[in-house]
């Protein structure tokens, strides 16, 4: 749910809280913002109060945000197929080339390439970093760093909620404008200096 304050007025803002969102991870949602400049111009109605959204698969589950149960019996938020099937092609082939072609393609050289992740949280703005990621790794190809605004709010404050789980942003899709200064990274006791 996301609480709307200022509908239909040059000063339409959406506000959500944690307790606002289900989501657990990715929020698949993105509600779009227009503010309209004048009074009677604003896609929102004078009288919103909260702008409730879902996604589902046939049927709505139950809930209680801005008073609105989506789940409620009888409802006509649903879709009238409740099932699905998902349909993938086969390839039959003549044995004989299957065998020719295992045959020819017995001799390939394989890379295996795994990925690490690591998550910092609550590193202040203007605040360093220093740390250790992973001592165990041979011949790495590729560093990526992926910031985030953070949940907190206040003075430099981010979302309220996890940009991941937020309503308002693209991420992960997109990543925040942020700011790193003075970036450094390591490999095997060499520094590799990155301009940004």
């Amino acid at each position: 749910m996301v609480r709307v304050a200022g509908a239909d007025t040059a000063n339409l803002a959406y506000n959500m809280t944690p307790a606002d969102n289900t989501f657990s991870n990715t929020c698949p949602i993105l509600i779009n913002y227009q503010s309209s400049g004048s009074a009677g111009a604003s896609i929102v109605p004078a009288t919103t109060a909260a702008i409730v959204a879902g996604l589902y698969i046939k049927s709505p589950p139950v809930t209680s945000f801005a008073g609105i149960n989506l789940g409620t019996p009888g409802s006509i938020v649903q879709h009238p197929l409740t099932n699905c099937r998902l349909y993938y092609s086969q390839v039959t082939v003549d044995p004989q080339k299957s065998i020719d072609y295992v045959q020819r393609n017995r001799n390939k050289k394989f890379i295996y390439r795994s990925f690490v992740t690591n998550s910092y949280t609550n590193i202040g703005v203007g605040s360093s970093l220093n740390t250790l990621v992973n001592s165990g790794i041979i011949h790495p190809t590729a560093v990526l760093i992926c910031p985030f605004i953070t949940a907190t709010t206040g003075a430099n404050s981010g979302f309220g909620d996890y940009q991941w789980k937020s309503p308002f942003d693209t991420c992960p899709a997109t990543m925040s404008p942020l700011s790193l200064t003075n970036l450094q990274v390591s490999i095997g006791g060499q520094t590799f200096s990155t301009l940004l």
